[in-house]
């Protein structure tokens, strides 16, 4: 509880007028719009998915990846007035749309997310829907009845979700990647995280040439539907410190993850010499996640 005695003094007498803000010049509008254009924001994107078939059952139906969505907000300038949306649109991209073009539909989403390239973080809560298998997939084989075999790879089949090419043609600089994972227990106790998750990861560092920040984070709540982020509800990332670190144990998921990442990343699996150094180059953080 604040008191007048804990307040600092203020010379009111040093105090300049503040003028209107409709009345500075609009050179300086300008500018302050465009300082308000590059205000950081964290936006998750998540992949929604259509069923297609003769069948009743969704499940015998085609998944189709139709549109990109997220619960991030619009960025609030656009909000404001004309002037404010003139300028925001200047460093503001609708992003990420999908389309899937098949024997008897064509399903096209309109990009829906607004995305600064220069300050932004794109939050991947779920990174296996973007794994590469998703962008390059492996042809596969027809049924008499024209529907695809029931097997796990026909779940990203002939998705083009437009995802990591925007990657590449615009220069993403920053995202925050999920690695809790769907664990496979293969060893009596021993847990390993998916190869395709990791690819994931490879993907964006071959795709984007400006790519400067991973942002590791282990959140279980986005995999359950219960709990998911409300809408607009804003997630903010705090690096854990040293000792909060040695405190959780090299057990912990997060840093068993980061483990894995640096060892994926340095082994022979990984031939391309420009991937490795890009990653050691890279800004890594571990973080854990905050929701307001």
């Amino acid at each position: 509880m604040s008191t007048n005695a804990s307040q600092p003094h203020i010379d009111t007498s040093r105090l300049e007028p503040f003028h209107h803000f409709l009345e500075l010049p609009v050179e300086l509008r300008w500018r302050i719009w465009k300082l308000a254009s590059f205000i950081p924001r964290n936006v998750d994107v998540w992949n929604k998915n259509l069923y297609f078939g003769t069948g009743t059952d969704r499940h015998e139906g085609t998944p189709v990846p139709h549109f990109m969505s997220s619960r991030t907000l619009p960025p609030a300038i656009f909000h404001i007035c004309r002037e404010s949306r003139t300028e925001a649109l200047k460093h503001y991209t609708f992003e990420f749309s999908a389309e899937r073009d098949e024997r008897a539909y064509v399903v096209f989403s309109r990009p829906r997310i607004y995305i600064n390239w220069d300050v932004d973080t794109v939050c991947l809560f779920q990174p296996d829907v973007f794994q590469p298998d998703v962008f390059h997939p492996v042809p596969m084989p027809m049924r008499s009845d024209n529907h695809y075999e029931n097997t796990d790879a026909y779940n990203y089949y002939k998705s083009t979700v437009a995802f990591t090419g925007r990657m590449e043609e615009t220069g993403l600089k920053s995202v925050a990647f999920n690695i809790y994972m769907q664990y496979i227990s293969t060893r009596g106790n021993n847990r390993d995280i998916d190869i395709p998750y990791l690819r994931s990861a490879e993907l964006l560092l071959i795709r984007s040439a400006a790519f400067e920040e991973l942002i590791l984070f282990c959140d279980a709540s986005c995999y359950h539907d219960s709990i998911l982020v409300p809408v607009g509800g804003p997630v903010k990332f705090e690096d854990l410190s040293q000792v909060e670190l040695e405190a959780i144990g090299p057990e912990n998921i997060l840093i068993a993850g980061k483990k894995l990442f640096d060892a994926y990343f340095s082994w022979a699996i990984n031939e391309d010499d420009e991937v490795r150094e890009k990653y050691q180059l890279l800004n890594v953080h571990l973080c854990r996640v905050q929701r307001h």
